[in-house]
């Protein structure tokens, strides 16, 4: 029997999911980051808690350091930087979202870069079949990014406007 978390209601394209609940599931899995060009790069595991994170297989010429050129981040992702190109480890947990016996799928994490240029509304697709919430991982404007004023969920899209520039942290069910 698996052991419920929590209840919870999911908001899909103005519609309401009745009695979803979450469920546990342990993962273990390995995810490819790049520093492309010698920028910086985030990754995320798409895992909600992580038990255990390492490099796995480095696989550029360029030296892969922890602390140095990649570093396994608090919000389960990792970052690389200066060329480290690797396939990272990771062992946690992620969420399926059950519907009585029905499994809809596994709630995971996305970083969407979502710009209103010239003050515009702009929308950016996300790849999660139902998007749960979302929130400012890294903000690239000097126009603040609040949430339900400049920026929203709506369906499938990120909605920004008045001049909000930022990557998002989205979570939702693929």
């Amino acid at each position: 029997m698996k052991k419920t978390l929590a209840l919870i209601a999911l908001v899909v394209t103005g519609s309401v999911v009745a009695h979803a609940q979450m469920s546990p599931v342990y993962v273990e899995r390995s995810i490819l980051c790049e520093s492309n060009n010698n920028r910086t790069a985030t990754c995320p595991s798409g895992l909600s808690q992580v038990y255990d994170a390492r490099l796995q297989d480095q696989q550029s010429h360029a030296p892969c350091n922890p602390g140095q050129s990649y570093q396994i981040n608090r919000d389960a992702s990792v970052t690389v930087s200066n060329g480290c190109r690797a396939d990272f480890y990771f062992e946690g947990l992620t969420y399926q979202v059950l519907q009585g016996d029905t499994v809809l799928g596994n709630v995971e994490t996305d970083d969407v870069l979502c710009e209103s240029n010239g003050g515009r509304t702009s929308s950016c697709l996300v790849n999660f079949s139902r998007p749960l919430r979302i929130q400012v991982s890294q903000q690239h404007s000097h126009a603040a990014c609040i949430p339900g004023q400049t920026y929203r969920l709506e369906s499938n899209s990120i909605v920004v406007s008045g001049g909000c520039r930022a990557d998002f942290l989205v979570t939702g069910v693929r």
